[in-house]
This record gives structure tokens, C-alpha cells and sequence, in this order.
């Protein structure tokens, strides 16, 4: 017979803790949508010429936001600087002789294939649209074509039919009539009138009057030209210091070849510091409505200064500025 059930035991003490399992597998990482910002109040410039790089291809920037101004970018071949800008709706590459995208070029006198053999297409398979000429064609001879009917002559109404000739007795066939003549061709129409030529404008100098408070020189130390198409004109000044002989306090300006019918804004301008490392500066300049008076002023990070002896570097005789631009004249 069995006996009964005995006290429980005292709990025994804790074993060893085991050893740390294997690491999970790592989770994804989230991405945050903070924008992080730095305000700069200075002039952004590498510490050496054509070195450092602006992104990559595997880690670009989103966008590029400019103000109104200009992008400098340099031949590779001729290493000039051409400058791209926009002025009152019209994209301007100032330095630049010729734009290509893909086979086609566009040049200051037309469009050009860039191989000769390669024919230059206008308009798409099922186009519905058609090409319109404002005057007309002009073919390698010289020749012009205003119209669809140009040269061409009209052709003589046809003549009479030959009258049959009388059935021969049975079994004899009767002789053919003879044949009718054939109408006349009409005289060949009159050439058409020729179209008149288009003027291609051609660069016209002219004397700037470069103007400061006490600024003193010897010579002509400003040179400019301009074209005017119409009522647009498009300039460009160069004023080389080297005969300065007194830089004055006040503002610079310099005169436009024509007064403006607005005010406008220029902003393709460089002023070249030849004594120092930094070398380049950017220049504006504005002209008041009914005005020749191009007020100059240095370009800054937050706003426009006024560009005199002293702003933004204590000018020397070995430097020199240019600015270019176009706009509306008053006639």
C-alpha cells in the first residue's frame, strides 16, 4: 500500500544564462524628407580653376535654379566664354556661332545639315499641318519661286478628229481617214516677280562716353558696336582701363547707342581684376525709359552694388570690363 505524498522541495537556484542567439537579418532603412538649407551671403567660388565637379552621374542635383543672369560656359576649342541668356523671352548665346542638335545646325544665316549627304527634314510622317513661306524659294541658279503656278506656261487646246473614211463594197475594207492635227503648245508664262532680299544686319561702330564722378583718362579707352534690325538693337562695350589716370569716387555709367522705350536690365557683363587670383567679377547695368545712360552696377549675392573705383576691388590700369545686351530702341 502506498504511502502519502511528501512535501514539496525548496526551488533550486537560477542556472547560467545561454549564450546570445544568431542577428536577424537587417531591417530597410527609411528616408527622411527634411530639407536641410545654408545661406550663403558671399560668392561660391572653387579653390582651384576647372578642378572640382558639381555632382556626378550617379549622384545628381534635382534641379538648378538661376536668377536673372548669365551662365558662363567655355569653347573647349577656341577656350572663349559664351554666355547664355534670357532677355525678354529670347534665349541668347552670346559667343557662340552656331547651335547643333543632332544632325541639324543652326547658324546665323540658316539651318545646316552637318553632313553634307544627310537631307534636312521639316515636319513628320502623317503631319496634317503644312509649310508656310512668308515670300518664296530661291534655287542654286538664282532663280525664284513665289508661287505654285511660277513659269509655268498653259498648254493649246487639242485639234479637230480626221473625219472616217466611206465603207468600201463587201468584203473591201474602206481607206483610213486622215489623221486629225494635233493642237499647239502654248507659249511659255512670265517668270514671276523676284521676291525681295532680306538684310542680314552687320555690326556698326560706335564711341560709348564712359562717365564717373572725378574720373579722369587720356585717349578712348571705350569701343563699342551694335546692330540694329528695326527698332531692336544689340550691343556690346569693352572699356580697357590702361588710360585711366584718375579713377574718381562716384558711380561709373557708359551711353548706349540708342535710347531705350523701357527700362531695362543687362546683366551679360565681367569685370577682369588682372592683379588678382580672383580675376572675375559680374556686371550689370540698367537704363531708364527715353534714356542712353547705361547706370553700371557689380553683381552680388544678395543684391547689386554700384560698381565705382573702389567696388568691388580698388581698380588698376592693367584691368578692364565689358557688358553686351539687347533691346528696344526709341527709333
Amino acid at each position: 500500500e502506498q504511502g502519502p505524498t511528501g512535501a514539496t522541495g525548496a526551488t533550486g537556484a537560477t542556472g547560467a544564462t545561454g549564450a546570445t542567439g544568431a542577428s536577424g537579418a537587417a531591417g530597410i532603412c527609411g528616408t527622411s524628407s527634411a530639407v536641410v538649407t545654408t545661406n550663403f551671403d558671399a560668392s561660391f567660388l572653387p579653390a582651384v580653376d576647372n578642378f572640382y565637379t558639381l555632382g556626378s552621374p550617379s549622384y545628381r542635383w534635382a534641379s538648378l535654379s538661376l536668377g536673372p543672369g548669365t551662365l558662363f560656359i567655355e569653347d573647349q576649342v577656341l577656350g572663349t566664354q559664351a554666355g547664355i541668356t534670357i532677355n525678354n523671352g529670347t534665349l541668347l548665346i552670346d559667343g557662340a556661332e552656331s547651335l547643333g542638335i543632332g544632325n541639324i545646325r543652326f547658324t546665323s544665316t540658316g539651318i545646316k545639315s552637318m553632313s553634307s549627304s544627310a537631307d534636312i527634314t521639316i515636319g513628320a510622317a502623317g503631319d496634317t499641318g503644312l509649310l508656310r513661306l512668308a515670300s518664296g524659294l530661291r534655287f542654286p541658279d538664282g532663280s525664284i519661286m513665289t508661287s505654285a503656278s511660277s513659269g509655268s506656261g498653259s498648254v493649246g487646246p487639242a485639234g479637230p478628229q480626221g473625219a472616217t473614211g466611206p465603207q468600201g463594197p463587201t468584203g473591201a475594207t474602206g481607206a483610213q481617214g486622215p489623221q486629225g492635227l494635233h493642237g499647239i503648245q502654248g507659249p511659255a508664262g512670265p517668270q514671276g516677280p523676284a521676291g525681295a532680299d532680306g538684310v542680314t544686319p552687320t555690326p556698326t561702330s560706335y564711341n560709348p562716353v564712359f562717365a564717373g564722378t572725378g574720373l579722369v583718362f587720356t585717349g578712348t579707352p571705350a569701343t563699342g558696336s551694335y546692330m540694329k534690325s528695326g527698332n531692336l538693337v544689340s550691343f556690346r562695350i569693352k572699356v580697357s582701363l590702361s588710360s585711366v589716370t584718375n579713377f574718381g569716387s562716384g558711380a561709373y555709367s557708359i551711353t548706349l547707342p540708342f535710347a531705350a522705350v523701357d527700362q531695362y536690365v543687362f546683366r551679360d557683363g565681367s569685370l577682369i581684376d588682372v592683379s588678382s587670383s580672383k580675376g572675375h567679377y559680374l556686371l550689370s547695368g540698367y537704363v531708364e525709359p527715353g534714356s542712353t545712360q547705361l547706370n553700371l552696377m557689380v553683381v552680388s549675392a544678395s543684391t547689386d552694388e554700384v560698381f565705382d573705383h573702389n567696388s568691388p576691388f580698388a581698380l588698376g590700369t592693367s584691368d578692364y570690363f565689358y557688358i553686351s545686351g539687347t533691346y528696344q530702341s526709341q527709333g
